[in-house]
């Protein structure tokens, strides 16, 4: 029973996939010179597919948990797999980045929580991207980090 809305997704995630991968793969020495920008786009990016995996996952059916859990595998497996394919450590992993899955993973149940509880609450997923976005862009500009554990021996 497919509407033409999956359809239409589909399509909107392949043509996503094929203009980001490209964009995401230029070089090192051009990624520096616009690293703002590519911030401002991969801040975008996790709020965007955050949101579009759990959208899916309640779509689907699934349970609030798994939904969230979804959401922010989906968020963070992108700038995962970037990184991976430029063979540099993924974002994520670095001890210094700043709330990258914490945003993913704030926006999430925000919008599993808004769908449950109002149900005809048309912008709930543009609420839980904006906490995403939100988050994130505060920690980029700001220096919002979790302290990072160092052990007694360990260079500061």
């Amino acid at each position: 029973m497919s509407n033409g809305r999956n359809k239409i997704g589909i399509v909107l995630d392949i043509r996503c996939g094929t203009g980001a991968g490209p964009a995401g793969l230029c070089g090192r020495q051009i990624r520096e010179e616009v690293a703002p920008g590519l911030a401002l786009a991969d801040t975008f990016g996790l709020a965007l597919c955050a949101i579009v995996g759990i959208a899916k996952a309640l779509a689907l059916q699934s349970s609030e948990l798994i939904a969230v859990l979804m959401g922010l595998l989906t968020g963070v497996a992108g700038g995962v797999l970037r990184d991976v394919l430029r063979r540099e450590v993924p974002l994520v992993f670095h001890p210094e980045i700043n709330l990258y899955a914490t945003a993913a993973l704030a926006g999430a149940p925000l919008l599993a929580a808004l769908r449950k509880w109002i149900p005809g609450f048309a912008h709930a997923a543009l609420c839980g991207m904006a906490l995403t976005l939100g988050l994130r862009l505060g920690a980029i500009l700001c220096k919002w980090r979790f302290p990072v554990f160092r052990t007694k021996d360990a260079p500061s």
